[in-house]
Formats: C-alpha cells, sequence, structure tokens
C-alpha cells in the first residue's frame, strides 16, 4: 500500500471536485510555465468550476423514475 497517497473522500462528488481542483491547479501552474496566454488560462479555469458545480448539482439529486404517459 502507498502510504504517503492523498487523501480522497468516500463521498464521489467530493472525490470528483479533490481531483478536478486538483487540475485546475495543475493547468494554472503549467499554463503560466509553457507561457499560454492568461484569458485561455480563465476560460479552462472557469470550465473546469463549472464541471464541479454541475456533478454536485447532479450527484446530490436523487435519481427520478423515468415518467409514463397516459
Amino acid at each position: 500500500m502507498i502510504s504517503n497517497a492523498p487523501f480522497m473522500p468516500a463521498d464521489p462528488s467530493e472525490r470528483f471536485a479533490v481531483i478536478f481542483r486538483a487540475l485546475q491547479r495543475s493547468v494554472a501552474d503549467n499554463g503560466y510555465r509553457l507561457k499560454i496566454h492568461g484569458p485561455l488560462l480563465v476560460l479552462i479555469w472557469n470550465y473546469l468550476s463549472r464541471q464541479i458545480a454541475r456533478f454536485a448539482k447532479i450527484a446530490a439529486k436523487p435519481p427520478q423514475s423515468p415518467r409514463i404517459r397516459a
């Protein structure tokens, strides 16, 4: 077993958020280092933020049974 592995929450939406926040940090750090245009980095950062919020909203809502038309 890996002893220095980072803590991962059991909740899927929290796990998703942790992974995507790490991705956001990586994009910001490497984007600056690779001289990617600033507004493009902002667009990528905002897109990842929206995906975190979207997944949390979907995960919080219980699945609904399909409606049967009469």
